[in-house]
């Protein structure tokens, strides 16, 4: 990460959605980690705003703006004199957003093109969208809003008001473990209560990645990113099932069995499977060590001059899909848990 820390020092920093799991990291690792000169804490939560600027009252360099992203006139204003933006603010719970559409949209897809707009207003050098894996192939209002924040993400690289050449670039999450809305917290809180866990399927799978490894993909794809490409970490595919019995067996210490668990189905928009990646991306993605890079569409390529730079990289030859990539074993998820735990608690 040493990058990293040197690409920011001295610079401002802001990251909406910075009250959230993702966001409140992002926060604690550029005040912790580097020497920026500002950090800006964006969000419309009033009240976790309030916390994380006690927690954080002797850095001097910390500043938080209640702001809803939905107002241009507001998120305009909060990014003046910003070098950096990470937009992490969004709706993101699958069921509430199938049955609050208009919110999901006004918020994931309107409230990125207000992020754009005052980027390239305020002269910012970079910004960062983190999408989701839910965006590929979407079946859900969140996953289709989150599609079409990453196309207008790309596109804005190449608006004619964008003369400072502001750069735009994504990033595609899997599930972050223990992040709010996560199974995690949702598991912990039935055993609390004495409940059974309830699991959609015994064949479902999911990318999985913790807190750290986002903060990292997001940060390391600041660095890297030139326009318009798409950044995804590689994480490990996990099935929900497995994932649910080393919960149970880590935080009550019994061994486990079928009678712990409750199979609920599929909720209204979920997938039995997740991708980060699709078919037709598969002839402009590259491999480096921790990441693959989708380059934008060629249309995009010529107007960036960017094919060249990834020549060097290896070329994808397969989509990066939870049911297609080898899931870890039982051992080597219970592992992982218990590393995140240890990490996080």
């Amino acid at each position: 990460m040493e990058q990293i820390r040197k690409f920011l020092k001295n610079k401002s920093i802001l990251v909406t959605g910075s009250c959230g799991s993702v966001g409140s990291s992002i926060i604690k690792y550029l005040l912790e980690k580097t020497e920026c000169k500002k950090v800006v804490s964006l969000d419309n939560n009033e009240g976790e705003l309030f916390f994380q600027r006690d927690k954080y009252k002797n850095f001097k360099n910390f500043y938080v703006s209640l702001v809803d992203i939905c107002d241009l006139q507001s998120v305009n204003k909060s990014l003046m004199g910003i070098d950096y933006v990470l937009h992490c603010a969004a709706l993101k719970n699958v069921p509430i957003c199938e049955i609050s559409p208009s919110s999901c949209i006004n918020v994931n897809v309107t409230g990125t093109s207000n992020i754009i707009e005052a980027s390239i207003s305020n002269n910012v050098k970079k910004v960062i969208f983190t999408s989701s894996d839910k965006a590929v192939s979407p079946t859900n209002v969140m996953g289709a809003s989150k599609l079409v924040a990453e196309k207008i993400i790309t596109a804005a690289n190449i608006e004619t008001s964008n003369k400072f050449k502001t750069v735009f670039s994504s990033t595609r999450f899997g599930n972050v473990i223990g992040s709010t809305g996560s199974v995690l917290p949702i598991f912990q809180n039935q055993i609390n209560n004495n409940k059974k866990l309830t699991v959609t399927s015994k064949s479902m799978t999911r990318f999985m990645m913790s807190n750290i490894k986002s903060v990292e993909l997001v940060l390391s794809s600041l660095v890297l990113a030139q326009g318009g490409e798409i950044f995804i970490t590689k994480m490990p595919s996990i099935n929900v099932y497995t994932f649910a019995k080393c919960v149970y067996e880590i935080f009550t210490n019994k061994k486990s069995d079928d009678t712990n668990f409750k199979i609920i189905g599929l909720r209204q928009g979920e997938k039995m499977y997740e991708e980060l990646m699709y078919q037709e991306e598969l002839s402009r993605s590259y491999e480096i060590k921790d990441f693959f890079i989708v380059l934008p569409n060629l249309e995009i390529y010529n107007e960036l001059s960017k094919k060249k730079k990834f020549k060097k990289y290896k070329k994808i030859k397969k989509v990066y899909n939870s049911d297609i990539e080898n899931q870890l074993s039982y051992e080597k998820t219970k592992s992982f848990l218990k590393k995140i735990i240890l990490d996080n608690y």
